[in-house]
């Protein structure tokens, strides 16, 4: 059957049927243009695939030599710096009869390239990457698809009825005692308090408000954005991908290439203002803290969205995108077999490398330390500066394991340069909740002194002041930008296993404490055009928004790439437009979620 719908369409080509000569017009060239530059995929064109499926094909470089007369000494040394696809050869894209498994079809495309050569491509050499072929299948729903539109739907609905009943009954809604019920959904009573914005105060008896927090989250979420951003045009089909080895040795790259630190500011806030609230019930309720109570109501905060989302992945998501890049099978399978995990928040040590969502790792770690926060919380309530002895101990432990961690596996320190401890290392030392532990127990010592200061006016010398400064950006710039020479694939540039070792193990808790002293210094009145900048009231209500915009923007930046369907260049401004066209479509989504 394969072998006659193709020689109808070799049939119809030499009669100069259109639809043919779409088919062939489709496929790409191994004979790619810029092999130096890293194009190794000719994409073809997806777009006139219009029956049949669409499928990679790979050549070997030993056999393009031979094909096109090109010698690959310039290409050899390019995946070393694994920017670089590891590709054994260059692929196309072909477009091919539906009839065609790709094992036959691949025997027959060997064949005409083995005639075209001269040369036999090796036996085992698959041409044809069987799981890249993909083709304009009928949609059919399944169960699971509409438990999640009428979940979706339903949520609509609640929307739709709580917001027209708080527009049209609001003189009725007074001293209604199911008003907050039905008005839960309401855009304009939940808008109210998303655009609220609120100014510093201290008082044991209130929340303690600290404005500069909702800035830095912003910048804070901006930043790992950005940096996923960066993570996913890897995989985009650059035309000029020598030009991303070449951005990586930039000082500018040092932003993205350690921009991972970024997440730690999180852990830093969390444990502050878990410390305020915590100690502001155990003020009015005699040192005690309801745990159960604490517990409960975190789960109820975090699950929902997650759980929404989670749904998403194993039900609609494999129909939001389509084209050579769009292969949701396997991260819908681990979503399938793990989801459990990540409704328990323990997947980043159950399934630390097939986690259903890859950025969740953040919310079991820091639901975790918020479990074990008690412990901590309750002896430094009790015992004032003498109950930091386990918080400090706790710090000098994780540090300590993530150097012996760091020794044993001589783990790298270039995030671009893979080699096989890659996967060992994310598990180990930065997915693990006992190595993430430091920034949140300093968080926790930040929001001690907040909250024993609270009513007090702190005077600090002036070049008190300007050391904290001076000390703190200093250590922020040495952090992001201090391993910038050892990117540089320079004669003695290789970092030693030490030097690896004291930034895994020291880099998060000087991150912290330089993150905590801007947060102090800015509180309490020290923090000059740094607070005001910070302070803007336009970043509350977008910092009401970061734990939404932390979920939802992996998802579209999948969606995104994966409906891509041409070749790309790579350049910055590209990406900083891209970036901005995310967070537009991510920041009113997450309105809407909120």
């Amino acid at each position: 059957m394969c072998l006659n719908h193709i020689q109808k369409i070799e049939e119809s080509i030499r009669n100069k049927e259109l639809w043919a000569m779409e088919v062939i017009d489709s496929w790409g060239t191994f004979q790619t243009p810029g092999i130096l530059y890293g194009h190794l995929f000719e994409i073809g064109n997806y777009e006139e695939l219009i029956e049949g499926k669409y499928c990679q094909a790979e050549i070997p470089l030993e056999n393009l030599q031979e094909l096109i007369d090109f010698k690959s000494d310039f290409i050899d040394p390019l995946p070393k710096y694994h920017l670089i696809p590891a590709s054994s050869g260059i692929s196309f894209g072909i477009c091919i009869p539906n009839s065609c498994s790709p094992d036959y079809l691949n025997s027959i495309l060997k064949e005409f390239l083995n005639n075209l050569v001269g040369s036999k491509i090796n036996d085992e050499t698959n041409v044809i990457l069987a799981n890249s072929c993909k083709g304009n299948e009928k949609i059919i729903f399944r169960p699971i698809d509409y438990v999640a539109m009428s979940i979706l739907g339903l949520i609509a609905f609640l929307v739709i009825v709580s917001t027209v009943y708080d527009l049209s009954f609001d003189s009725m809604k007074k001293g209604n005692g199911y008003s907050k019920i039905l008005t839960a959904f309401s855009i304009k009573k939940n808008g109210k308090h998303l655009f609220k914005i609120q100014s510093n105060h201290d008082d044991h008896s209130n929340h303690i408000h600290i404005e500069c927090i909702h800035g830095i989250r912003v910048l804070t979420i901006i930043w790992i954005v950005f940096l996923h951003e960066y993570t996913f045009s890897y995989g985009l089909n650059f035309i000029n991908r020598i030009d991303y080895v070449n951005w990586s040795r930039t000082l500018y790259s040092m932003v993205i290439q350690f921009g991972n630190i970024s997440v730690d500011t999180f852990f830093v806030i969390s444990g502050c203002l878990l410390t305020l609230s915590a100690f502001k019930e155990m003020n009015f309720r005699n040192g005690k803290l309801n745990v159960p109570l604490m517990y409960l109501h975190r789960y109820i905060r975090l699950t929902p969205l997650v759980a929404i989302l989670v749904l998403i992945m194993v039900s609609l998501y494999r129909y939001f995108g389509d084209g050579p890049y769009w292969n949701p099978n396997h991260i819908i399978d681990l979503c399938e077999r793990n989801w459990w995990s990540t409704l328990l928040y323990i997947h980043n040590y159950v399934h630390p490398g097939q986690m259903c969502l890859g950025h969740s790792w953040y919310l079991a770690v820091d639901t975790q330390l918020y479990f074990i926060s008690p412990l901590f919380l309750i002896i430094l309530w009790k015992y004032k500066e003498y109950g930091m002895i386990p918080i400090i101990l706790a710090i000098v432990i994780s540090a300590g394991y993530i150097f012996e961690e760091t020794m044993h596996f001589n783990f790298h320190m270039n995030p671009l340069e893979v080699n096989e401890n890659d996967f060992r290392k994310q598990e180990l030392i930065y997915y693990s909740t006992h190595s993430r532990i430091s920034p949140f127990m300093v968080g926790i010592i930040l929001g001690y002194y907040i909250y024993k200061y609270c009513n007090e006016k702190i005077k600090l010398y002036k070049p008190i002041v300007i050391m904290g400064w001076f000390l703190s950006i200093l250590i922020i710039i040495a952090i992001v930008f201090g391993p910038y020479h050892r990117t540089l694939y320079q004669p003695n540039s290789e970092t030693t296993v030490i030097e690896v070792a004291l930034y895994e193990s020291l880099s998060r808790l000087f991150w912290s404490i330089a993150v905590s002293w801007i947060i102090f210094a800015c509180h309490k009145g020290y923090g000059g055009i740094i607070n005001k900048i910070l302070s803007f009231g336009i970043w509350q209500p977008l910092g009401r928004l970061t734990f939404s915009i932390y979920l939802n923007h992996l998802l579209i930046q999948m969606i995104l790439t994966g409906n891509s369907k041409t070749d790309s260049n790579f350049s910055n401004l590209d990406i900083i437009l891209e970036q901005l066209f995310n967070n537009i479509i991510n920041i009113y989504l997450d309105s809407i979620s909120f």
